[in-house]
């Protein structure tokens, strides 16, 4: 009786134990939520298991991921994003992953001959002293610059180039690190993306004081 009794009596469960099982469970679900995300982010995929996944995954979240059919190729607008670096590629990855998106990256354009030639995510790198004919070649509309640390000059440069081999040209906004908000974003060139120095806030304390006062009496009068 002794035995039985110390057999069904409740195990004692260390701390150790009871963080390790903690631990176990939230690397489980974390390793579950970055598979499903990864899954339905490669949802239009053409590989030959993505169907055998996605109805797996539909049975465990007892729902169904269905494949986005987007926006047709032929709809899209092919865009040279210039700049192979790491915003250019996250554009590219960006746009490549959403069928719903209206750009469609079929180029890379850069100066560093080291890269020129080269393939990111499908798409080649060509080189930005030839890219004039190279960019009629793969049937380029517009032109997005991806040089979020440029400085005014090389930015009004590129604007001019591609402006006069006749190409749209958008600029692609890419929040810092430091930015406490923002988001990305491909916009049509501003004034300030094209002045060969920083805008310049002329409006301080003294002036909006001068402007206040200067409102105040002319209303007296």
């Amino acid at each position: 009786p002794f035995v039985v009794l110390r057999t069904l009596a409740p195990t004692r469960i260390t701390f150790v134990r009871a963080v390790s099982v903690v631990m176990a469970d939230l690397l489980g679900a974390i390793c579950m939520r970055l598979s499903y995300q990864f899954i339905y982010a490669q949802r239009n995929s053409t590989s030959k298991f993505m169907p055998y996944l996605l109805k797996t995954v539909s049975v465990i979240i007892g729902g169904t991921i269905k494949k986005d059919d987007g926006l047709s190729d032929a709809r899209k607008i092919k865009i040279a994003i210039i700049g192979a670096g790491s915003v250019g590629a996250m554009l590219a990855e960006d746009l490549l992953s959403n069928p719903s998106a209206i750009y469609k990256p079929v180029c890379y354009v850069d100066s560093d001959r080291e890269k020129v030639g080269r393939v990111i995510s499908g798409i080649p790198i060509i080189s930005e002293e030839n890219a004039g004919k190279t960019l009629e070649a793969y049937g380029v509309q517009e032109a997005v610059i991806a040089l979020p640390s440029a400085d005014s000059d090389k930015r009004k440069t590129l604007y001019d180039t591609y402006k006069n081999l006749g190409y749209k040209v958008k600029s692609y906004d890419y929040p810092s690190l430091e930015a406490t908000s923002g988001k990305r974003s491909i916009r049509d060139f501003a004034i300030e993306d094209l002045l060969y120095r920083k805008e310049v806030s002329v409006i301080d304390a003294n002036t909006a004081s001068w402007y206040i006062v200067k409102t105040n009496l002319t209303t007296v009068v």
